[in-house]
């Protein structure tokens, strides 16, 4: 086994540079190599290894090319097939402050090392991005649920839009974004919209551009639920029981599996909502003020990324100067929370919010085809 070279900051600079050029003048053989568009990124991902890459395919929410990819991503476990040797960041004497100026200078954006032989950077003029670790073992647990993230905030952050943590629901084009720290009811929510006929852009993250209108876009093909929640459906809790959890003690899987159609391909935004587990006999959407949808924003979209500059603030602000926020009080019984929100999205998103009663219990679409739920 080889010594693991141990570098400073411009020698880190130097190599992510070297393996660039090296990747991208690389002949086409020897890899699999993928052509798909997500949330409008045409993308070409290049990897070493075929189960990884259809590992990859199947989460991210993809759509065909709509012409030649502007990006490309390599996505490495297995370097030294390819010659490739991954040297560890000398941490004591490059700080993440340091890392990140160095990087900025380069042209580059990259994700501080703090995990030994796990490397992920992107060149921001030739749109070629690397993500290189001496074995897939190595990845973080959460890449299983949301592969190349850091690279999506990049492509995104370069486009002025925003990768975030957030559910979605919506009907006919039109939707809700929903914040909120983990346990706060978000994917909960999420099953209660689907199971009566509201579609989603995701449940964990999202792709969010602001111009003249909040638009959201899909990027993974996942949904996250305690075994908890699925009690709250039955159906779903059978359907899944023989599914195994993650390291957070969830079930994943992708809502297809058990929805018709669930995914719309984008929505317009025209409320924040934030759901909280009340234990109402009804749920109740009554309005918020912006600073409340900012402080559970703060829980679990900023410092998503440490050591990196944090530009989310100023995305979030615009975004809560333009949607009106609400309050979500849950009750136990999902089927409601689900027809309280359809009927909120159809009505507009009235500012006064919108109060639970029984004349939304009518039935709807309610019929489901090959075994789904």
């Amino acid at each position: 086994m080889h010594a693991v070279e141990t570098i400073d900051g411009p020698g880190a600079i130097v190599w992510m540079r070297q393996v660039i050029e090296r990747l991208s003048s690389a002949p086409p053989g020897g890899f699999d190599r993928r052509a798909l568009s997500v949330a409008g990124i045409d993308l070409e991902l290049v990897f070493d290894d075929t189960a990884m890459a259809d590992d990859y395919c199947d989460i991210l929410c993809h759509t065909a090319q709509s012409g030649p990819p502007s990006t490309h991503i390599f996505v490495l476990s297995r370097p030294d097939l390819i010659g490739l040797a991954l040297p560890d960041l000398d941490q004591a004497t490059c700080s993440p402050d340091q890392f990140q100026a160095l990087a900025g200078a380069a042209g580059l954006r990259a994700a501080y090392p703090f995990q030994a032989q796990t490397w992920k950077f992107f060149d921001t003029a030739r749109h070629i991005g690397v993500q290189l670790t001496a074995s897939r073992a190595a990845l973080p647990l959460w890449d299983a649920t949301a592969p190349l993230r850091h690279h999506f905030h990049w492509m995104l952050d370069a486009r002025s839009q925003r990768l975030v943590h957030a559910a979605t629901l919506g009907h006919e084009g039109r939707g809700v974004v929903l914040f909120g720290a983990g346990g706060a009811g978000k994917s909960g929510t999420t099953l209660a919209g689907l199971s009566v006929g509201l579609k989603t852009v995701g449940d964990d993250y999202v792709a969010l551009a602001m111009a003249d209108a909040c638009m959201a876009h899909p990027l993974f093909r996942v949904v996250k639920q305690d075994r908890s929640g699925l009690d709250r459906h039955p159906a779903l809790r059978e359907q899944t029981a023989h599914m195994d959890e993650n390291w957070r003690g969830k079930v994943m899987f992708d809502p297809s599996d058990f929805y018709p159609d669930p995914f719309a391909d984008q929505l317009r935004i025209g409320a924040v909502v934030l759901p909280h587990i009340a234990h109402a006999e009804h749920p109740l959407l009554r309005p918020a003020k912006a600073r409340e949808a900012m402080l559970a924003l703060m829980t679990s979209n900023l410092h998503q990324f440490p050591a990196e500059p944090e530009t989310g603030m100023a995305f979030y602000a615009r975004l809560l100067a333009k949607i009106p926020c609400f309050h979500l009080d849950l009750c136990g019984e999902a089927r409601k929370n689900g027809l309280l929100l359809k009927r909120f999205i159809a009505a507009g998103f009235p500012q006064a919010g919108l109060r639970y009663d029984e004349a939304l219990s009518d039935p709807i679409r309610s019929s489901r085809s090959n075994g789904r739920v």
